[in-house]
């Protein structure tokens, strides 16, 4: 089983894949977009990785054991994608 983590514009999303069922849980989690000027749009990476917390632990917490592998994708600085690199350390057991 696969945990597949999308971190976009408007939203973290995390699902379990299984190659034969296909989608077996999910969770979505909103965050807010900035708009200092004109055209532009903006997320704190704060908002970006709470997000990603509260939608990972749920599906870790009833699904742990059965986690074989993680695929994330993100939109970012160098800062954003660090917060992959903490997750792996924190739940290297997958």
């Amino acid at each position: 089983m696969i945990l597949g983590i999308d971190v976009g514009t408007t939203a973290v999303k995390a699902v379990l894949l299984e190659e034969n069922t296909g989608v077996l849980d999910g969770v979505e989690v909103a965050h807010e977009v900035q708009c200092p000027h004109p055209g532009w749009a903006e997320q704190w990476p704060e908002d970006g990785w709470n997000g990603w917390v509260k939608a990972v632990c749920p599906l870790t917490a009833r699904w742990g054991n059965a986690i074989s592998g993680v695929r994330h994708s993100t939109r970012g600085s160098r800062r954003t994608q660090r917060w992959f690199h903490r997750f792996c350390r924190e739940y290297s057991s997958f």
